[in-house]
């Protein structure tokens, strides 16, 4: 069960952030904070170091840290909630000196359904263009409700195709369940494309049984499109496809992100975002913390007209 527990958990989570963000358990005023709820704060702080925290050695040092900055706030009657989120994180990243570690304001959650949320554009398009070649094309967030049905409808626009790009360039955030439908349109169920380290243990991520399509056959041309702003979930997709030669990877060397965040309430007003597990491949116990370096190397704003020009190349052989 605790396993079962611990994948519900993986698919809903970003590389840096969760979709959905843990329930807060404290009440207080936006612009201020007490001396109490400073402590009481700092308390929770500490307890998700111990019990969620990836590195939980180099948050060693923080327990008494933590305390005697409670300690030094007691004789204040209150104290600005910017103020002491920017002294948090400035704290919690010179303890530990991990840069994904991260403490910020809660505004609200960013799950919402494509159909209710207000875009400047989709976040999943598709299309054919010249060669009858698909292009699925991400852009900005992809934490929607109805992902799913986001991708399925889009990948059943394209069944057609005679060779796919999937345009990451301005891919934003999304959840490993996002990734993980994704590449079960390339490979068969149960595929094993990832192993997921967390604090006390390792789970395998498959893929899942989904309604295969003829994108699927064997040499089916396939170009993911990168820049170097592209991280996270967004990398386990191109890591994956690249080692596995199923795609060749076009435009820039992606950013190097490989572990998972969680985002925790610590008081109602108070997000802190931890690293709980790390990404590596099951073959060769490597990940991309240098980032997935493309095959062919050009600039981003030019990398889709060449994966069109690759794909027609190819398709005329």
């Amino acid at each position: 069960m605790k396993k079962i527990l611990a994948i519900a958990l993986l698919c809903f989570s970003t590389f840096s952030s969760l979709a959905q963000i843990t329930k807060p358990t404290m009440i207080s005023g936006a612009d201020s904070l007490s001396a109490e709820e400073v402590e009481q704060t700092l308390a929770n702080v500490s307890e998700q170091l111990i019990s969620t925290y990836l590195h939980p050695q180099k948050a060693k040092s923080l327990d008494k840290e933590l305390l005697s900055a409670a300690f030094n706030n007691r004789n204040q009657k209150a104290i600005s909630t910017q103020q002491f989120i920017s002294d948090l994180r400035t704290l919690l990243r010179d303890a530990t000196a991990d840069k994904y570690i991260d403490v910020v304001l809660y505004e609200k959650t960013r799950i919402s359904s494509s159909k209710d949320r207000n875009y400047t554009a989709p976040p999943v398009t598709s299309k054919l263009i010249e060669g009858n070649v698909g292009v699925l094309t991400i852009t900005n967030d992809l934490l929607l409700s109805n992902t799913d049905e986001v991708i399925i409808n889009a990948m059943n626009s394209l069944q057609g195709a005679d060779a796919l790009i999937i345009d990451l360039r301005q891919a934003d955030e999304t959840n490993i369940a996002t990734i993980r439908l994704l590449l079960s349109y390339f490979f068969p169920a149960e595929t094993r494309i990832a192993d997921v380290h967390l604090k006390n243990e390792t789970i395998n991520l498959n893929t899942i049984a989904i309604d295969r399509t003829t994108i699927l056959r064997k040499e089916f041309p396939l170009y993911i499109v990168n820049s170097a702003f592209v991280s996270g979930s967004w990398e386990l997709l191109s890591f994956v496809l690249k080692n596995q030669h199923k795609a060749v990877l076009v435009g820039e060397d992606t950013m190097g992100h490989t572990q998972l965040s969680t985002q925790i309430h610590v008081h109602n007003n108070i997000v802190l975002t931890l690293p709980y597990a790390m990404v590596t491949s099951p073959e060769t116990e490597a990940n991309w913390q240098f980032g997935v370096t493309a095959d062919v190397h050009i600039d981003s704003p030019m990398a889709l007209d060449k994966a069109h020009e690759l794909a027609l190349r190819h398709l005329q052989q």
